[in-house]
């Protein structure tokens, strides 16, 4: 709604949000709150992702949250992650290098559903926990 975007600052209702929720209840909002938790834009499934990209041309008028706060997208690497959200986490952790391509990201992934098959639990969605399927 054009409208609504003209009246108030909608970048800042995420923060705002944030605010209100730390001031009335002394902690920040738990990371999983919807909208305005520290993980509520964490990108976490590899089919939306091709959705809000140009891989989808029939969805013209598509919402993206992140986008209309003036906010970035968060990878975060689980099962659920596709290979492109491995190879994107990579450039954004650190930075583009001739090594991060697809086929490296393939294996990162299969590295990281053999040791779920195996009963290994790692986090891997932090820079140590990408250079430990980083071989």
């Amino acid at each position: 709604n054009t409208k609504v975007q003209e009246k108030y600052n909608c970048k800042y209702l995420r923060q705002a949000a944030i605010n209100v929720t730390q001031v009335v209840t002394g902690s920040p909002p738990k990371p999983t709150t919807a909208i305005y938790g520290e993980r509520a834009l964490d990108m976490v499934f590899g089919f939306v992702l091709d959705a809000i990209s140009d891989k989808n041309p029939i969805d013209m008028n598509r919402f993206d949250l992140a986008e209309f706060l003036g906010l970035e997208h968060e990878m975060r690497i689980s099962n659920m992650a596709n290979t492109e959200m491995f190879l994107l986490k990579l450039k954004d952790d650190f930075g583009d290098h001739p090594q991060f391509n697809m086929e490296m990201a393939e294996a990162m992934k299969e590295m990281m559903l053999e040791n779920t098959r195996q009963g290994r639990k790692e986090a891997y969605n932090s820079k140590a926990g990408l250079a430990i399927l980083f071989d």
